[in-house]
């Protein structure tokens, strides 16, 4: 008996549902207006939890994390949210071209809802996401660093999918490194007294202070958007730091710095924010605190009215300073008479990680929401700031991160060093074009390792974790960072003979105005099949690259990790 004809694995053939005379099953052809009927689902990675569905693959930074494991978990479900929410969105929520929207230095298509919570919000596709999320990790690349002692490191680095908003294992990361940059930088600012008073501070200077954690929130509104209900607390937040009302806070707070959390409840939408406030030195809690709550809850009601016509909505100061054991007209007597203590307002010490790293995270459980609602969290998620620092601490993450060191592993005080080249693509080689199969099969130790760095000889022989195989032949290149400090350490490793050092001439694109001199006229395809015209100006930058052989690159990756295992 013949075997039966295996049939194409599309949308017309091989498929048990009845199709149209389009080749489309019943569910496509109810799809909304606006989605491409072809596209496919991502796969659904069900219980396997690993980055891509792939053999899990372990470096020096992640061996034996819990969090690591348990955030590509969280990962695994938010995959699987958002191909559910993927299906809903297209039954029930049409979009429009857009056309385009730029992304940075780039333009990116666009679209918007028609209709639904997210109406005349970008609409982002789930499916997209989840296909990012999918592989998020899944790449490992070797990032050269310089350590304190000049030395060089060469890390081997999973590269994220750069969704901190919605992925548990970038937000985790992120997280991690903006809650060190926070530190160094206000441990810096309590260390350095003033020049004017030389550390007799009046209250006038700009001196640091006491410390607080504060959490700032608004009464929920049942059935409001989330979109609505983030632009309220924006505005209630910019009443409050701005104009009279800001003028009068900063006698008594340095700076701050914040970060927005997003919950969902049965009806509604909580949103609220964790601020970190640096009082000026000589200010006191008590005082602070009764400004900080009178200046909140009029800039609340004040927003309140504005969206929905009703000053009911701001904020419930009961809520935040009663406490536990007190009985109601007691709260409001202290109240009343200025003490507004309570929950909302912590004091904390300058260096309490735990404390800090709440305004540090991204803490909003995507797996956890229904389909629609993360339809609508995505479409107002989409582009918007979620930390920001001001007054005296504006520049709290780019100051911060390069006294903390930004990727410096949070739980000890390890050397990995300073990377000198970015994790962007093509920036730094793939692990498997130094040493194929690194972190997933794990050999025997190696007697030692010797390599030059910068004239000393240095030798590394306790390897815990040995997991590379032979590295392949030829050489790998890396784009190192625009900063002329870089190229000059670069040049002094090639003279010590383990690099050679060349530039390259990098081209980008820029979006500018047609009257632009440099404006050349471009023809861009959307996907939706449309066509428009965009005005670029080239932008070329020249950048120094690293050349070095895969065996060398492989020696150095050992010694590295052997470094920062043995501690």
């Amino acid at each position: 008996m013949n075997a039966p004809t295996a049939l194409p694995d599309d949308w017309t053939f091989g498929r048990g549902a009845p199709r149209g005379a389009n080749g489309l099953g019943l569910g496509r052809q109810r799809w909304a207006d606006g989605w491409d009927r072809d596209a496919r689902c991502p796969p659904d990675p069900r219980a396997d939890a690993s980055p891509g569905m792939e053999p899990w693959r372990s470096c020096s930074l992640t061996a034996g994390r819990a969090w690591w494991l348990g955030a590509h978990d969280a990962r695994r479900k938010a995959v699987r949210a958002l191909r559910r929410a993927g299906y809903d969105a297209r039954k029930l929520y049409g979009r429009r071209d857009n056309g385009f929207r730029q992304h940075g230095r780039h333009l990116a298509p666009s679209w918007v809802y028609t209709d639904g919570p997210a109406e005349g919000r970008e609409a982002v596709d789930p499916w997209v996401r989840a296909a990012q999320l999918g592989e998020c990790s899944a790449r490992m690349v070797a990032q050269p660093r310089v350590a304190a002692d000049g030395s060089p490191r060469m890390l081997p680095l999973p590269v994220g999918c750069g969704q901190h908003h919605i992925c548990a294992v970038c937000a985790s990361r992120r997280s991690r490194q903006l809650s060190t940059a926070v530190r160094a930088y206000v441990g810096a600012a309590r260390d350095n007294d003033c020049a004017g008073c030389a550390g007799r501070c009046d209250g006038d200077c700009s001196c640091l202070g006491d410390v607080a954690l504060v959490t700032l929130t608004h009464r929920d509104r049942p059935g409001a958007s989330l979109h609505d209900e983030l632009e309220r607390w924006r505005r209630a937040w910019r009443l409050m730091v701005r104009g009279r009302v800001g003028r009068r806070l900063r006698r008594y707070v340095l700076g701050w710095y914040y970060g927005l959390e997003v919950t969902r409840g049965a009806h509604w939408w909580h949103v609220h924010a964790h601020v970190i406030v640096g009082l000026r030195a000589g200010v006191d809690h008590a005082t602070a605190r009764r400004v900080v709550a009178l200046a909140w809850q009029a800039s609340t009601d004040s927003a309140s009215r504005t969206v929905s016509g009703h000053e009911h909505w701001g904020w419930d100061p009961y809520s935040g300073c009663h406490a536990k054991g007190e009985g109601p007209a007691s709260t409001r007597i202290r109240m009343e008479s200025g003490d507004y203590a309570g929950g909302w307002w912590r004091e904390i010490a300058a260096d309490d990680d735990r404390q800090l790293h709440e305004a540090c995270k991204y803490p909003t459980p995507v797996g956890e929401l229904e389909p629609l609602r993360l339809v609508e969290y995505l479409a107002a998620s989409h582009g918007r700031r979620w930390h920001e620092g001001g007054w005296g601490w504006r520049s709290i993450r780019t100051e911060g991160e390069e006294l903390g060191n930004e990727l410096r592993d949070a739980d000890d005080d390890r050397d990995i060093g300073i990377p000198i080249a970015s994790l962007a693509p093509g920036d730094c080689p793939p692990m498997d074009d130094i040493a194929p199969g690194w972190g997933v099969t794990v050999l025997e130790e190696p007697d030692g390792l010797v390599i030059q760095a910068l004239g000393q000889s240095t030798r590394r022989t306790a390897l815990p974790q040995a997991d590379t195989v032979q590295p392949s032949d030829g050489s790998v290149r890396w784009v190192l960072l625009a900063d002329p400090a870089l190229a000059e350490l670069a040049e002094v490793w090639a003279s010590e003979g383990w690099c050679e050092v060349g530039s390259m001439t990098r081209t980008d694109l820029v979006p500018c105005k047609a009257d632009h001199p440099d404006a050349a006229m471009r023809l861009m395809a959307h996907p939706s099949g449309q066509e428009s015209i965009v005005y670029c100006r080239a932008v070329q930058e020249l950048r120094p690259i690293l050349t070095m052989s895969a065996a060398r690159a492989a020696r150095i990756v050992q010694v590295t990790e052997a470094a920062i295992l043995s501690g």
